[in-house]
């Protein structure tokens, strides 16, 4: 979905969030799309590291950035895309997020 020039995903967007970062982050459409367009593997597959292995839920994450940047650019051919996975110690699992390139 698009709003105020940002665009979010559905299923991430919450209208009093999205004011409140609005708000925050001065209107920065980039930074705003990186906070409320990031997810975590872990939540969407209820997984827990015993029973699915992290090594699978990067492997998902590397296809699901290959996804959504077709989706992306086939919704929003004039826009650029910056899709990434990122795992480090200070993400709770791997995490995928999008926001719009500088």
């Amino acid at each position: 979905m698009s709003l105020r020039g940002c665009v979010l995903l559905k299923e991430r967007y919450d209208e009093r969030n999205f004011e409140a970062w609005w708000t925050e982050l001065n209107g920065d459409r980039a930074a705003i799309e990186e906070v409320v367009n990031h997810l975590h593997l872990w939540d969407v597959f209820d997984a827990r590291e015993e029973q699915v292995p992290e090594e699978a839920l990067n492997s998902i994450g590397e296809v699901l950035v290959r996804t959504w940047r077709c989706a992306l650019s086939e919704q929003f051919p004039d826009r650029s895309f910056r899709v990434e996975l990122s795992n480090d110690e200070s993400d709770y699992g791997p995490t995928l997020s999008v926001s719009a390139r500088s």
